[in-house]
């Protein structure tokens, strides 16, 4: 029996925890969750141009609030597609359906066909969005509430825009004689022009003729633009455009882009173009009092966010909508010849770069003129500035090269006087142990001996007659007096022969020679004695500057349009900061008297100068350490008048002169 009453409580409590738990999610409705749910309900298409600057506010302002639980929806009502009685049934029937009581936290209207739609079902108890939060923007001023609506409704008025449209209109040109209104077929066409009717007949004692367009397709806009042109074309009336809404291609249904619309009218029509609605306003129209959708946007999150924070819609006043800007657009200001001193203080001028000025237009022509008189000058004193500073690097370059060329010419006397003192020093030496010889009659000399002598004397008087060519060629050079015989050679042959004479010189220092070419004959027209100079003077400081063991290559090749001899060597190398200077008359790399190698410095200059007497060029390129490779570009042409001459000569005493300081 006890066991009974115990499995009777036991029973009883758990009743009593599912009823409590049951209540209290019947009082919450359905919304388990601690987000915060709002339904954007739109009356236009996805993309309306100004419900999305108004939701784009809304939703800046929702992520500067930084409540990561806010949850958005939207939903489009799009009147424009249909919006009778029926597709209103079945549009509430939809969002109950979508969004059952709890799940909607608090619903905001953008605009008064949405608001007209849904604030019936607040205060219906049988709706799904009864009692839910409504907050409206759009929706005129006259509207009333009844006590319980104002419990559950809030939001801001719009601003009678188009009364402060007019004013702008005619403090701008007060000689207007007719406004066209060009609109859409809505609520919001509607109610332009019922506010612009009201206006003329109110304020304006209709002075002013009205001529309203409304349409929701462009082709009846063109048509009707056209037969307005047509009646007032003899009246020479002032007139201007009113534009309001957005426009359907009628074919497609697709709607136009603001800026296309107002493309298509401007080819109709001569007015100026004014709107109340932003969208229009980089479309290419004069301007207008425009209320900016972000401001009401940002405005109604405010307004929902005391909501979210605690605070219940009966302490919550509706308002105002922000203040209109007036804004007029620069370029559109000249282009319909606005006169400048009717152009209200309170305007906005918008698109106007900084270094534009709202002057008339006389004076803009004007300063225009010294405008580009400045430009001209400054561009004249930067294009000095450089000048005078390339000049004066140019002066402290030259002044560089002044003096490294008075120090290169200083060594260049202390090297010659070098090496005309060290063959004659050893002439006279070998001079003088031969008259030694002779003198000591007891002595006999054999003939090896005599034959070192000789040999001593004549690789010296060579040093002498190289040294003496290269001064003299120097001087033809910077004279203009060294002239060129130009013939065709089989090029490949001058080179071989060459390289074919300074094996026996490279092979005292042990050094490797190797010959290749890509083709065996290459005919083109050059002077015979020239490249064989220009090879030799390469093959000769590769040579002195390769040490014992190393290799010398030297190659003869086509590339594109030129034939190229070079010559690489395992070498020394050459400072990268040096190449440049290589070619400098009097240079060289190793610039004392305790020198490795002899050398003037001036063969390199020659091969030069050689080389551009044949319309060629020269390039280098070295590794210090690891060898140098000298590339000669010579023209590949081919002179048709000329034979072809042979490259057999005599080349002992060329050769033996141009190596005579390379093997000591």
């Amino acid at each position: 029996m006890k066991r009974g009453k115990k499995r009777i409580r036991l029973v009883l409590t758990m009743l009593v925890c599912v009823m409590v738990i049951s209540t209290g999610v019947w009082a919450r409705g359905i919304n388990y969750t601690s987000a915060f749910n709002i339904l954007i309900i739109n009356s236009y298409q996805i993309g309306h141009h100004w419900e999305e600057y108004v939701m784009e506010g809304f939703k800046q302002a929702a992520n500067e609030y930084g409540e990561s639980n806010i949850n958005i929806k939207i939903e489009y009502f799009d009147f424009r597609n249909r919006n009778d009685e029926e597709y209103v049934t079945s549009f509430l029937e939809l969002i109950e359906k979508k969004y059952p009581h709890g799940s909607v936290d608090a619903i905001y209207t953008i605009d008064d066909e949405a608001f007209s739609v849904i604030s019936p079902e607040i205060t219906n108890s049988n709706s799904e969005l009864y009692h839910v939060p409504l907050f409206f923007s759009g929706v005129d001023a006259n509207i009333t509430f009844t006590q319980e609506e104002e419990q559950y409704i809030t939001g801001i008025y719009q601003r009678d825009v188009t009364l402060e449209c007019f004013n702008l209109i005619l403090q701008i040109d007060d000689t207007i004689d007719q406004i066209n209104i060009i609109t859409e077929s809505s609520g919001f066409g509607d109610n332009l022009i019922e506010k612009a009717t009201n206006i003329i007949e109110s304020h304006l004692e209709n002075e002013i003729v009205l001529n309203v367009i409304q349409s929701d397709y462009i082709e009846d806009v063109v048509f009707q633009l056209q037969a307005l042109q047509t009646a007032t074309k003899d009246t020479k009336a002032n007139e201007i455009i009113l534009l309001g809404g957005e426009f359907q291609d009628k074919d497609t249904g697709v709607f136009l882009d603001p800026k296309e619309s107002v493309e298509i009218m401007k080819k109709y029509s001569p007015w100026p173009i004014y709107s109340n609605d932003p969208t229009y306003l980089t479309a290419g129209i004069l301007g207008g009092c425009m209320d900016i959708g972000q401001l009401q946007g940002e405005e109604i999150f405010n307004t929902m966010k005391r909501v979210i924070e605690g605070e219940t819609i009966a302490a919550i006043e509706s308002k105002f909508a922000p203040s209109p800007k007036w804004l007029l657009k620069y370029n559109a200001i000249y282009e319909y010849n606005i006169d400048l001193n009717n152009i209200p203080r309170k305007c906005t001028i918008i698109d106007k770069k900084p270094y534009q000025f709202l002057l008339p237009r006389y004076m803009k022509s004007i300063f225009c003129v010294i405008g580009g008189f400045i430009l001209l000058f400054i561009f004249f004193l930067i294009a000095y500035l450089i000048y005078a500073f390339k000049e004066i690097r140019r002066q402290k370059r030259e002044a560089q090269l002044g003096i490294e060329r008075e120090n290169m010419q200083t060594d260049f006397l202390v090297n010659i006087s070098h090496e005309l003192r060290t063959p004659i020093n050893i002439i006279l030496a070998a001079v003088s142990v031969m008259k030694l010889q002779l003198d000591e009659t007891d002595k006999k000399w054999s003939k090896k001996q005599l034959e070192e002598k000789l040999h001593t004397i004549t690789q010296n008087a060579y040093r002498l007659l190289k040294l003496s060519n290269n001064i003299i060629d120097i001087s033809k050079i910077e004279s203009g007096k060294l002239t060129v015989n130009m013939q065709n050679y089989n090029i490949v042959d001058i080179v071989e022969d060459i390289f074919s004479e300074t094996i026996d010189y490279a092979s005292k220092k042990d050094i490797k020679m190797i010959f290749d070419t890509h083709e065996e004959e290459i005919m083109i027209t050059v002077d015979r004695e020239l490249i064989q100079r220009i090879v030799l003077n390469l093959l000769s400081n590769a040579i002195k500057f390769t040490p014992s063991g190393g290799t010398i290559c030297a190659t003869v090749k086509k590339e594109k349009k030129y034939v190229v001899i070079e010559v690489e060597d395992t070498g020394m190398g050459i400072p990268k900061e040096r190449l440049e200077t290589i070619f400098h008359r009097f240079y060289q790399v190793d610039n004392s008297l305790t020198r490795v190698n002899e050398g003037s410095g001036i063969g390199l200059c020659i091969v030069k100068e050689l080389v551009a007497l044949h319309d060629g060029k020269i390039e280098v390129t070295s590794e210090l350490g690891k060898g140098t490779s000298i590339q000669v570009f010579l023209p590949d042409r081919y002179d048709a008048n000329q034979k072809e001459m042979s490259c057999q000569t005599c080349l002992n005493t060329t050769v033996n002169t141009e190596m005579s300081d390379v093997v000591k």
